[in-house]
């Protein structure tokens, strides 16, 4: 019912307003609206059992745009930020919300101590893909185990070629760089700090060269679903962060 009234308002305020102009958040809306939108859809989201998010995720997918997931989420991890997430609601909320669509992942420090959420985050980010990605902003501080974050970050950045900025720090690692100078050739800013696995030979795959020590050609696997043809980040690149690393 409660899904119904707020599909019933949003059709109300669409047809006032220009598409969802209301909740990008443009001058001429008044705050008061765009609040109470975001409230009303925040406590929906926290309310729908655990059996309904299949039906609930069908909805949300219809009904409410890319832009507009994307700053739920935001404010999700925001209201969560420090606390105890018993119920795991930032989890479901990404369940419901979240789409190879979105233009900036930030995952802050504070969702890295919930070890069962960031990994069922990270499962999305990596699983599903079948056309490029529009994300241009990635950002991510880690403690969960290495394999584990860049085994799905790998299958992520391979169809993210249009990523700017990047940040994984405490993880990521010399195969992660490959697959990032593989696929992401566009990247002007990259933070890897305190992240013992990246090593002279990760940047050198990161800028598309291959390592001193390396007789093979470069393994280009990551590369055969892409039409971004491969030449690393050296022409791009313009910012880089790898103190704690062992470059």
């Amino acid at each position: 019912t409660k899904l119904i009234l707020l599909d019933s308002l949003l059709q109300e305020m669409t047809e006032e307003d220009d598409r969802w102009r209301f909740l990008v958040r443009f001058e001429p809306t008044p705050r008061s609206l765009v609040y109470l939108c975001e409230v009303v859809m925040m406590n929906i989201i926290q309310d729908i059992p655990r059996l309904k998010t299949s039906s609930a995720r069908r909805w949300t997918l219809a009904s409410i745009p890319p832009r507009v997931r994307e700053r739920l989420l935001e404010l999700f991890m925001k209201k969560f930020a420090g606390m105890n997430d018993h119920r795991k609601i930032i989890q479901k909320a990404w369940s419901l919300l979240y789409t190879h669509q979105m233009n900036c992942i930030d995952l802050p420090s504070t969702i890295s101590t919930d070890q069962t959420t960031l990994k069922s985050i990270l499962t999305y980010l990596g699983s599903g893909h079948h056309d490029d990605t529009p994300t241009t902003v990635f950002r991510l501080i880690s403690v969960v185990g290495v394999e584990e974050v860049n085994t799905s970050l790998k299958k992520f950045m391979m169809y993210s070629p249009c990523l700017v900025e990047i940040q994984v720090r405490r993880s990521a690692t010399d195969e992660l760089l490959r697959a990032i100078g593989q696929s992401c050739c566009s990247l002007e800013v990259v933070n890897f700090a305190r992240s013992p696995g990246v090593t002279d030979a990760g940047m050198y795959y990161l800028l598309g060269d291959k390592p001193e020590d390396e007789d093979s050609p470069m393994d280009r696997t990551c590369d055969v679903t892409k039409s971004v043809p491969y030449g690393g980040t050296k022409q791009s690149l313009r910012q880089v962060k790898i103190r704690g690393t062992r470059v």
